[in-house]
């Protein structure tokens, strides 16, 4: 199993963070990813946002569909507003269609 559709029409953003996965302070880089795993119900998706300033997962998701907005949305907008965020901050994720569609686009174009 996959969590990962590179495979969709979706413009792909440039990639800012290359291979530094060090920040300064909080709200400089965050990282966000997508995994499964399985329960007795079947299989569940956590989606987590971390800032790496302090490595702390500021925003998640579980959710039993791969759909944007149970996924990279949810849990966008949970690290948003536990954490804030600064002008210039990097979000960092897989070339996924959970963060390349347009809803998540809008959802960042907005705070960051």
């Amino acid at each position: 199993m996959a969590t990962t559709d590179s495979n969709h029409s979706f413009a792909l953003a440039k990639k800012l963070l290359g291979r530094d996965f060090h920040a300064d302070g909080l709200s400089h880089k965050w990282v966000g990813d997508i995994t499964y795993v399985k329960t007795g119900l079947g299989w569940l998706y956590l989606t987590t946002v971390m800032d790496l300033a302090d490595r702390k997962i500021i925003g998640w998701s579980f959710s039993s569909d791969m759909a944007a907005e149970h996924t990279s949305i949810k849990a966008m907008k949970m690290a948003i507003a536990q954490r804030g965020v600064k002008e210039g901050l990097i979000f960092h994720f897989d070339r996924g269609a959970q963060y390349a569609c347009g809803k998540f686009k809008s959802l960042l174009a907005k705070t960051i």
